[in-house]
């Protein structure tokens, strides 16, 4: 570990994704202390890209990605914003609970009615960034 200093700012060097987890945790918790932080939490990665996949299937399949690997494979971070949910300065919104379901059968949607919700693998198309937008702007209402 140590300290370097680049034309973005601060960039601190960390051996270990537990010392990332913990340098995050610590850094949010941090900013916490004196105002509010709402997290968007990871995306669930698809593996394929979708639109093109979509596109082979003629828009008209329901692609679909495991819940459970979204799960298994992200555990230490959902366990992170679990942690830090506790915090009455800290809100994550979830995406998985926007797009994962068990009407799915513990699948996660990649399409909705033929349209696509990633613009490649992981990235949000604007289907779902302003599905993720709506979710925020509930949770700043509701406040």
């Amino acid at each position: 570990g140590g300290v370097e200093y680049g034309k973005s700012g601060l960039n601190h060097v960390i051996d270990s994704s537990d010392d990332i987890i913990s340098h995050v945790e610590k850094f949010i918790s941090e900013v916490a202390l004196n105002r509010r932080v709402i997290i968007i939490s990871q995306i669930p990665e698809a593996g394929w890209n979708v639109p093109e996949r979509n596109a082979r299937l003629g828009g008209k399949t329901t692609i679909t990605t495991s819940f459970d690997v979204y799960k298994s494979e992200n555990e230490p971070i959902i366990t992170l914003f679990e942690r830090l949910a506790n915090n009455p300065n800290i809100d994550v919104i979830n995406v998985e609970n926007i797009i994962c379901d068990t009407e799915f059968n513990g699948r996660c949607l990649n399409t909705i009615d033929g349209l696509s919700l990633y613009r490649d693998d992981d990235h949000p198309s604007p289907l779902l960034a302003t599905m993720i937008a709506n979710s925020l702007s509930d949770n700043i209402r509701n406040e």
